[in-house]
Parts: C-alpha cells; sequence; structure tokens
C-alpha cells in the first residue's frame, strides 16, 4: 500500500482580480494524487467577492470532486470559512497556520492596517499582554477584527487595467512597501518565535499569508516554511507531507494551468523527543 499524502497550499484567492486563479480547473492537476489538501488561508474573499456563499461552495466542492478529503484553514480574507484556524500534523512536530496572528495588525503593508489595529485593540482592552498573546486569543480576536473590512479595490474586477491599478495602488503605497519589505525580512525569525512560544513541539512551521515563498532552516533542526501564493509576481510552492518525509516543491504556471514543479526541499521530520511521549502516555 502506498503512503498517504497530505498536499498544503496556500492563498489562492479565487475570483479575486489580484490572483491567477479565475477558473477552478486551472488548479485541477494540483488535487491528483494528495489523499488530503489543507488550504492554509484565504482561498477566497469571502467578505468582498460577489457571491462569496456561492462561491465557497463551487471551490469546496470542486476540491471535494477530487480528493478524498481537504480541510480549510481561515485566514484574514476569509474568516470565516471554517472555525479552523491550525492543523498540527505529526503529533505536534508540523505546525500549519495562515500566519496573520504573528503580526499585531494583520497586515501591516495595508492601507486597511490602521482599522484592523483599532479592531484588535478594542477587542483586546481587557486582556492582559500575556494573555493577548496566546495564539488561541489572537485567532478569535483577529477573525473577528478581519470581517467586514473596507475594501482597497473592487476585487471582482479583472483583467490588465485592474491588475495594474491594484499593483500601483500598492507602489503608490510608501510605507506599505517599506513595511512588506520589512515582513519578508523578518517573518521566518517571527513565526520561529511564535511557534516555540506556543507550539513548542514544531519542527516545521508552513505559513503563508506575505505571498512570498521561502523555505528557511533554523536554530535546533526547525524549519519555516511559506508557500507564497497563486497571485503575481511571485508565485508560490506546496508542501507534501507523506509519513515523517516533508518534501516541499515549486508550482508553475504554463498555458493557465498550474502543476507540481521541481523540489525546492526535501527532509525528514525528527523523531518524537522522548519527554513529549512520556507527557501524553
Amino acid at each position: 500500500m502506498s503512503t498517504p499524502v497530505i498536499r498544503i497550499l496556500s492563498d489562492i484567492h479565487y475570483a479575486d482580480c489580484g490572483s491567477w486563479v479565475h477558473e477552478l480547473r486551472s488548479i485541477a492537476p494540483l488535487l491528483d494524487g494528495p489523499d488530503r489538501v489543507i488550504v492554509n488561508g484565504d482561498a477566497i474573499d469571502t467578505q468582498l467577492t460577489h457571491r462569496a456563499a456561492e462561491r465557497v461552495e463551487e471551490l469546496q466542492a470542486f476540491f471535494g470532486e477530487r480528493v478524498p478529503s481537504s480541510t480549510w484553514i481561515t485566514g484574514n480574507h476569509d474568516p470565516d470559512i471554517s472555525e479552523i484556524h491550525e492543523v498540527q500534523l505529526a503529533e505536534g512536530r508540523m505546525w500549519i497556520t495562515h500566519g496573520d496572528v504573528f503580526f499585531d495588525d494583520v497586515a501591516p503593508w495595508s492601507r486597511k492596517a490602521p482599522e484592523i489595529r483599532r479592531r484588535v485593540r478594542a477587542q483586546a482592552a481587557h486582556l492582559t499582554p500575556e494573555q493577548f498573546r496566546l495564539i488561541e486569543q489572537r485567532f478569535q480576536i483577529f477573525r473577528e477584527a478581519c470581517q467586514k473590512l473596507p475594501s482597497e479595490q473592487d476585487p471582482n474586477r479583472r483583467g490588465q487595467l485592474a491588475r495594474f491599478r491594484r499593483i500601483a495602488s500598492v507602489l503608490s503605497n510608501l510605507r506599505g512597501v517599506a513595511e512588506m519589505l520589512r515582513v519578508w525580512r523578518e517573518l521566518p525569525d517571527i513565526a520561529l518565535e511564535f511557534s516555540m512560544a506556543q507550539r513548542p513541539l514544531a519542527q516545521v512551521i508552513v505559513t503563508g499569508h506575505t505571498h512570498r515563498h521561502g523555505v528557511w532552516h533554523r536554530s535546533h533542526g526547525r524549519v519555516v516554511v511559506n508557500t507564497g501564493s497563486f497571485c503575481p509576481p511571485t508565485g508560490g510552492q506546496l508542501v507534501d507531507v507523506s509519513d515523517d518525509r516533508v518534501t516541499v516543491r515549486r508550482i508553475v504556471r504554463k498555458n493557465d494551468e498550474f502543476r507540481v514543479g521541481a523540489t525546492v526541499a526535501d527532509f525528514r521530520l525528527a523523531a518524537p523527543a522522548v519527554s513529549a511521549i512520556t507527557a501524553r502516555a
């Protein structure tokens, strides 16, 4: 019998003008093979996309027809797509979460950051700093703060002109560009710090959110993986988990279709710590 494969994707942003995914058939090749697919946030903008509920149903049905099992983790653009905010695999040695809760204002580069920060502070006013750092508390607060945020761009507009306007809006926000570059630089260490404090068994942290794919090896054998996105200009990568082996592969776009590309990294998870096994015995 073959070993089951779990595949992790993120930031599809289906039907958004800033995404390459306007037809679900374009991602069908990525669903051929795995026994389970985990979509790690921002599958679709449930707050702004026209007929969002129908689109979510369409998206999940499409996956359901092609993959035996699929899991939908919430992101800042789809805070209500499920009640799942994180997934832990391999006895907690792999931690998967979208990544927006790593930042107090969710998306520091966004023009919406001040409003998000105001909402977060209002909801966290009764908490101590220690309570606010708890990941479960942050999931609850941040998902509520991301509901019904005003839009910077119409996500339903498509075509080159809409994409140009979106890019121009981003580039004209100099503070946002500076924040994005800072986040790209600091994300691996921020994610590692959160995992060591909140999910200390995690050897591999898989995140998305920032749209910059990468694999970063850190101290004590820990690895941070960002799956990037299905949006220009950076593109993305996927993570396959089979038994204790983790394989990161590029996602290749060709002729409006996405396929599994070259291997970026391949490694095994270390055996669970004896103390962790004893604690669960």
